[in-house]
């Protein structure tokens, strides 16, 4: 009969065995095909042992780079014309004013270069202008004139250096008849007593009552005085006739048989040394209601034209479409007539012209 501790030691043994096999963790098979090797090399990756590969950024080509820059620098030219054009189009649309003074500077000075010195600005900065001073000449009296340049406009004006006890004009116009006196030559007299005396050339007499032309200067000096006086430069002197009558001369002719009439105006301008003043005025006006007499009258008046040189707009013909046929035309020209005498032998007594005297317009 067994032995009962042998057969319950023999049952431990092998229980602990087994328990001792369950205890110990299986040791998993090493797996050596490729399928594994990726999968270790994942799982590295993927726990940072490695860094995952990066793929290599694709260059562009010779001919990309090319495209790519043109359309860059058309961009930016297109941006560049957009901005010129909105630019001078706000530009355009800005309203300013500039005005120009009548400045003075005194003698031996250096003009100023500042704009607003020149004129007075308004909806534009001065700064935004230059001022061109190149003609004034501070080292002697006389005006001068100076330009002010603002974008595409210019603005002229004139300058005034002065410093001298005596300030004169460059150039008088007096009218004949007109009394001739220093005072109308002297701006200004720093002296406190003046007394001027004319220099003029020989035979010249800038008192007679005619028409002159010439150059003439004047010393102005301190009443009492030999030492404080001034002598002018050249100043150009004119007399010039002043129109004081104005007359409309008027003859009307008829002509029963051929059914015409006629009308002649003649506007004349005399002045105060009894000559005629400039050119006439001379207005035709012919009608008839015969279609020959037309075609007469309108050769005659074409010759008239083409020898006067009158222009298209100051003629007219209406044609022969309706009655009465009318022909027109106006030239202002110069008569042989210089006088006021000659104009009334030629006009008045033997062509028989009725004059009536005519408002003056002048300038004045």
């Amino acid at each position: 009969m067994p032995n009962q501790d042998n057969m319950n030691n023999g049952s431990q043994v092998e229980n602990a065995e087994e328990i001792e096999q369950l205890s110990t963790p299986q040791q998993p098979v090493q797996e050596t095909n490729k399928y594994a090797e990726f999968k270790l090399r994942r799982s590295a990756e993927e726990i940072g042992f490695m860094p995952p590969k990066k793929e290599k950024k694709k260059e562009m080509s010779k001919g990309e780079k090319t495209f790519f820059l043109v359309i860059i620098s058309v961009l930016i030219l297109a941006i560049a014309v957009g901005l010129f054009l909105i630019l001078r189009r706000a530009e355009e649309k800005v309203e300013y004013t500039v005005n120009p003074k009548n400045v003075v500077i005194s003698l031996k000075t250096s003009p100023s270069k500042n704009p607003t010195f020149y004129a007075t600005f308004s909806g534009i900065k001065s700064e935004n202008c230059v001022v061109d001073i190149s003609k004034i000449d501070t080292s002697k009296e006389g005006t001068y004139d100076f330009v002010i340049t603002c974008g595409q406009n210019k603005y002229n004006g004139r300058a005034r250096v002065e410093g001298g006890k005596v300030i004169y004009k460059e150039e008088v116009t007096l009218y004949v008849g007109e009394s001739v006196i220093p005072e109308k030559f002297i701006v200004k007299c720093k002296y406190k007593e003046c007394e001027s005396e004319f220099i003029v050339d020989e035979g010249v007499d800038i008192n007679a009552n005619v028409e002159l032309e010439t150059n003439i200067k004047l010393k102005t000096c301190e009443k009492g005085s030999t030492d404080q006086c001034v002598e002018s430069d050249t100043i150009r002197f004119k007399k010039i006739p002043k129109i004081i009558e104005s007359y409309v001369c008027t003859k009307q002719s008829t002509d029963s048989l051929n059914d015409s009439a006629t009308s002649e105006k003649i506007t004349v301008q005399f002045n105060n040394v009894e000559k005629i003043a400039g050119k006439i005025k001379y207005e035709y006006a012919y009608q008839t209601n015969y279609p020959k007499y037309y075609d007469d009258e309108e050769g005659k008046v074409r010759a008239i034209v083409a020898e006067k040189v009158i222009s298209s707009d100051d003629v007219y013909y209406s044609g022969k479409k309706s009655k009465p046929y009318v022909i027109r035309y106006t030239v202002e020209e110069v008569i042989k007539e210089t006088t006021k005498k000659e104009f009334i032998d030629t006009y008045i007594n033997k062509k028989g012209y009725e004059c009536t005297q005519n408002e003056i317009k002048t300038s004045e």
